[in-house]
């Protein structure tokens, strides 16, 4: 009714405005929250939530004890809830739609026996559209079970989109997928974790001290069963469930497969930090994300007698990377390019560990000492090549000096050219002035090695000929990079 009505009739009614948005919002945030009774957890707008709880329910002691558990916890968190659980999704959502009341706020179907559970429902329950079940109302058909025996060919024929917007099944799609006769697939928030270990506490954690012991626990646990299948992590993630309904989650990433626990500990030990209790964490998940199999590796009979192994890049990189981000740790990785500022591309170094590249020396650009007669790469590449202007006593000649940032440098010594060709096999730019640069793959650059007065050693280039028709003007100059 209209709200002008409903004050006619209680004028102490409270009213809001509606705000769909935050309501979306704050289901998505419990739907996290419930990650603590299943790793399979998901939104069913506007008021609902799926959960599978297929092999989480013996952690609870049973299916009823779970069921139960929380119903209770929702309770405390001020959400009147009616739970129904089935074999299928939509038996579920009959199920807790409508076989609860306020005395039976959860209702299970035994295994095998969700025909008999849904017979005395309403024909809502079969999530049809109001204009199929009013039209199975005037019919006759308002229960579930009234279905079972009718003609499937006739049923089939008169309501196949019968009253039925774009999108909506019809009522014989509808009645398989409760039944479990058709698949009806759901995706979860997030892709549940083959590998997970969970602690409840009996009372809300708030002191980060036993957080770290309970942490060491839980990678004991989670690590035997890795090694155990042959598995290693390549991220982790500890979610701490929090009294007042909220998720504190941090996550590690390792740059190859590992079953540690010492290194996943170190790894965490910062995190922890970064994590709040706020009024007390009562429940921590920690789950292997990502996995790999990991090679096997050769032992020795005599353990005590073997060398301590040493520890080696991944280690140091998982480190770098968990403190100062991925984008703060690189590696370089060599490419098939003859432009110096194509031939190294820089990966994050957890990445390139992946995929087995070697370190790179430096956390800048560098281009390494290519094999064969090639004249030798400085040390350093600039980002970009940056234009300079030349003096030199013939065109085609080297550099007598060079202007760069507004100071002049005297070219002492000189050696060169090295002719780099463009790589035609690519697509070129479009041919507007700000492709006549020097990062143009369609120009020739005659590179030249010069040493100033003061020694310091540069790498020039000239991008383009002298008198070339398609590049009217003279050749521009760029330093490209310094020698050591």
């Amino acid at each position: 009714m209209r709200l002008a009505d409903a004050r006619a009739i209680l004028p102490s009614l409270a009213a809001r405005p509606a705000e769909p948005e935050a309501d979306a919002a704050a289901l998505l945030r419990l739907a996290e929250w419930c990650g603590q009774f299943s790793p399979w957890t998901n939104c069913d707008p506007p008021d609902g939530l799926w959960l599978d709880s297929s092999g989480s329910s013996h952690l609870f002691g049973g299916e009823e004890t779970l069921m139960a558990q929380l119903h209770r916890r929702l309770a405390d968190l001020g959400f009147e809830a009616r739970l129904g659980l089935a074999e299928t999704p939509g038996g579920a959502w009959a199920l807790a739609r409508y076989a609860t009341d306020e005395s039976a706020p959860c209702r299970l179907a035994e295994p095998g026996r969700l025909r008999d559970a849904l017979a005395p429902l309403p024909v809502e329950a079969l999530r049809l559209s109001e204009d199929t079940a009013r039209l199975l109302q005037r019919l006759g058909l308002r229960r579930v079970g009234q279905l079972y025996d009718l003609p499937r060919t006739a049923l089939g024929r008169r309501f196949h989109g019968a009253g039925e917007s774009a999108g909506e099944a019809a009522l014989l799609q509808r009645l398989d997928e409760t039944l479990g006769r058709l698949k009806a697939p759901l995706s979860p928030l997030r892709p549940a974790p083959a590998y997970r270990a969970r602690v409840s506490l009996a009372e809300p954690l708030v002191t980060l001290e036993v957080l770290g012991r309970l942490l060491d626990d839980l990678l004991q646990e989670l690590c035997a069963t890795l090694e155990k299948d042959g598995q290693g992590a390549r991220q982790m993630s500890l979610a701490c469930y929090r009294v007042d309904g909220s998720l504190a989650r941090q996550s590690i990433a390792l740059a190859r497969p590992s079953q540690e626990p010492a290194h996943c500990r170190r790894l965490f030990a910062e995190r922890l930090e970064e994590i709040d209790a706020g009024f007390g964490i009562e429940t921590l998940v920690l789950s292997a994300d990502v996995t790999e199999l990991l090679a096997a590796r050769q032992g020795s009979f005599d353990e005590a007698a073997s060398p301590q192994p040493k520890g080696d890049v991944a280690q140091l990189v998982d480190r770098l990377t968990n403190r100062l981000g991925r984008a703060a740790v690189k590696q370089a990785e060599l490419r098939q390019s003859h432009l110096p500022e194509r031939a190294v591309r820089h990966l994050a170094a957890i990445m390139a560990l992946e995929t087995g590249k070697p370190a790179a020396r430096k956390a800048e650009a560098t281009c390494p000492e290519p094999p064969g007669s090639l004249a030798p790469r400085p040390f350093r590449l600039l980002p970009h090549p940056e234009p300079i202007a030349v003096t030199a006593e013939i065109p085609e000649g080297p550099p007598l000096s060079f202007t760069w940032r507004h100071q002049v440098h005297r070219v002492a010594r000189a050696e060169g050219p090295e002719r780099i060709a463009p790589e035609w096999w690519l697509d070129p730019p479009p041919q507007d002035s700000a492709a006549q640069r020097a990062d143009d793959r369609t120009l020739l650059r005659d590179y030249y090695r010069v040493e100033d007065g003061e020694g310091r050693r540069y790498w020039l280039f000239r991008a383009g000929l002298y008198g070339d028709v398609e590049m009217p003007g003279a050749p521009n100059w760029y330093l490209h990079g310094f020698f050591a």
